[in-house]
C-alpha cells in the first residue's frame, strides 16, 4: 500500500520494544527514514540493528532520549536539528511499562498516560 509517506522523516518514541518497534517497520515499509527514541536501553540498539538489517536502503536513527525529561526533550530537538533538519511526522508513543488487566484503564492511569504523551 502506498500511503505517501516515501522520504518522509518520522521521529517515533518509546520505540525500542512492542508497538513502538512496529510501527516504525510500518514507516520502513512504506519508504519513510525513521528515527526511534526511547530512554536508553540495549533495547533500542538491537531494534535499529534489526531494522538496518531488514530495511538496507533506508535510513534509521537511534537515539536515548527520556521524553519525560524536558532537559532531554531539548537536547534531541536541538541535535536533530543540526543532523537532519525538521521533521514531517511525530508518533507519541510513551507508557509507564504498565498493562492493566481492563481494555480501558482507570481515570488516574489515563491522565498519567495522556499526561506523559501530550503534556
Amino acid at each position: 500500500m502506498d500511503l505517501g509517506l516515501k522520504d518522509k522523516i518520522v521521529l517515533i518514541t518509546g520505540a525500542s520494544k512492542g508497538i513502538g518497534a512496529s510501527i516504525a517497520e510500518g514507516f520502513l515499509k512504506e519508504g519513510a527514514h525513521v528515527i526511534i527514541v526511547s530512554r536508553g536501553s540495549d533495547k533500542l540498539y538491537e531494534v535499529e540493528r534489526f531494522l538496518k538489517e531488514r530495511y538496507p536502503n533506508s535510513k534509521i536513527y537511534a537515539e536515548k532520549c527520556d521524553c519525560t525529561n524536558k532537559n532531554s526533550l531539548n537536547d534531541l530537538k536541538v541535535k536533530l536539528e543540526r543532523l537532519i533538519g525538521s521533521l514531517d511526522i511525530v508518533v507519541s508513543n510513551i507508557g509507564d511499562g504498565r498493562s492493566v488487566v481492563d481494555v480501558i484503564p482507570d481515570s488516574e492511569q489515563w491522565e498519567k498516560t495522556w499526561s506523559i504523551n501530550f503534556e
